[in-house]
């Protein structure tokens, strides 16, 4: 939604920003709200991680009950050695070997935790790409790792080694996902769905959907099948793959009731999807995507729960579905009967949707205007925009989202570094902008 009334800001660019991290766990740390992270079975337990705070939470699920085990924050040190804090923007869960990792992006750095003892990680690497992206998400790929950044998307390996780049990108760094190992990239965009193929890195199709919000959205893909469960804001839809003609083919499609959507996820048994609407969980067959079962996200007690990203892992007793139900975490069993609760202690009104920020142009020229847009942020909420030592402040409007115009001025340094911060809710994000 435009904003009626946009502010000018004169910025300076200042010094790029050396980035350490470290350890550190707090049992009083205060957490906003959760639309995204990864899950993975590690020796009989399910394990939770989310970096939506700013920060790497690790969650472990066990009899009915999740706990919060440990929390990772990044720590930023600038030019006058004045530290403070820094953000984790995407984590993505990979077991390798029989040890659990945890691979997090903070806008420099690509950093490799070793997580399998979670009360202990250890850093084993943190690797700096040397044309200057701006990571802000981090995808598995087989056994390598994936970069999403404003320049491109890299391919790294196990010792954290750029082996590709893709020249993709997204402001919505969860909006790029994989079919297969080496198959298909696909890229959800606003208007339309890209699939790219893996090794040429040609454009393949471009489907147009339905989707009226800029916000986070995943797909499913049924590699066993080679087919796509896409759900937008009107239809959850099943294409597959005619290889005669090279593009999809819908199969199957269900109007749903609600006005929007985020996530689809598949059963193990390959007879089911789940998909999120921001108003609850709905479980589909997959032949016909007729709804066989659905659940509010409100569950009872909880009046804010808003269903966004969903991940689904198998146990010992069948699958479970992972629900960032925005205020709270989620486990449902196989039924959507609620089996697992997390909510943070405190509540301090964070908004609708995963924090973002863009802006109209990568590249501006010195005494020119660009706009910073972004949302997520708390409805009416004053905001923080800090440059260097610099502060000016702005405020959201009532849907949480944030549009102003900023004016470059140009010094030596050519990249700036943007830092938004929520200033009731917490929430924080940062951008970056070449200036000439």
């Amino acid at each position: 939604m435009k904003m009626k009334n946009l502010q000018k800001i004169s910025i300076t660019c200042f010094f790029s920003l050396f980035f350490l991290c470290a350890f550190v766990f707090n049992a009083n740390a205060q957490s906003q709200a959760y639309y995204y992270g990864d899950t993975l079975n590690y020796r009989s337990n399910i394990i939770i991680a989310t970096t939506n705070n700013g920060y790497l939470e690790l969650f472990k699920f066990v009899k009915g009950k999740i706990t919060k085990v440990n929390e990772i924050y990044p720590l930023v040190e600038d030019s006058a050695s004045n530290k403070i804090d820094g953000q984790f923007f995407d984590v993505s869960l990979m077991e390798n070997n029989g040890e659990l990792y945890a691979y997090l992006v903070d806008g420099r750095f690509l950093y490799k935790y070793k997580i399998s003892n979670l009360a202990n990680p250890e850093l084993i690497s943190r690797k700096r790409d040397n044309s200057w992206d701006w990571f802000t998400g981090v995808e598995k790929r087989g056994d390598t790792i994936a970069t999403i950044g404003l320049q491109n998307m890299k391919i790294w390996n196990q010792n954290l080694e750029v082996i590709n780049s893709y020249r993709i990108t997204n402001a919505l760094e969860e909006n790029i996902s994989f079919g297969g190992d080496n198959k298909y990239v696909f890229d959800f965009g606003t208007d339309n769905f890209k699939t790219y193929n893996a090794s040429s890195q040609k454009l393949i199709n471009n489907l147009e959907v339905d989707a009226k919000e800029k916000h986070f959205r995943r797909v499913f893909y049924d590699e066993a099948k080679d087919s796509l469960f896409l759900a937008d804001d009107s239809y959850l839809k099943n294409f597959v793959f005619n290889k005669t003609i090279g593009r999809w083919e819908e199969k199957s499609k269900f109007k749903h009731s609600g006005n929007t959507a985020y996530d689809v996820v598949g059963s193990t048994d390959g007879k089911f999807v789940y998909f999120s609407d921001g108003v609850g969980i709905v479980k589909a067959e997959r032949n016909k995507l007729k709804p066989v079962k659905w659940v509010y996200a409100n569950i009872p007690g909880e009046k804010r729960g808003w269903a966004q990203g969903i991940k689904l892992v198998k146990d010992g007793s069948g699958d479970k579905i992972i629900v960032f139900n925005t205020n709270n975490i989620l486990v449902l069993d196989e039924n959507l009967k609620e089996i697992g609760y997390y909510r943070p202690l405190d509540d301090r009104g964070g908004g609708m949707e995963k924090v973002w920020l863009n802006l109209d142009k990568s590249l501006a020229f010195a005494n020119t205007d660009f706009v910073l847009y972004g949302g997520g942020f708390g409805p009416n909420e004053k905001l923080t925009i800090r440059i260097s030592s610099q502060e000016y402040t702005a405020t959201t409007d009532k849907f949480g989202k944030l549009k102003i115009v900023i004016k470059a001025i140009k010094i030596n340094e050519t990249r700036i570094d943007i830092k938004v911060n929520g200033q009731a809710s917490g929430l924080k994000y940062s951008t970056v902008i070449e200036i000439r």
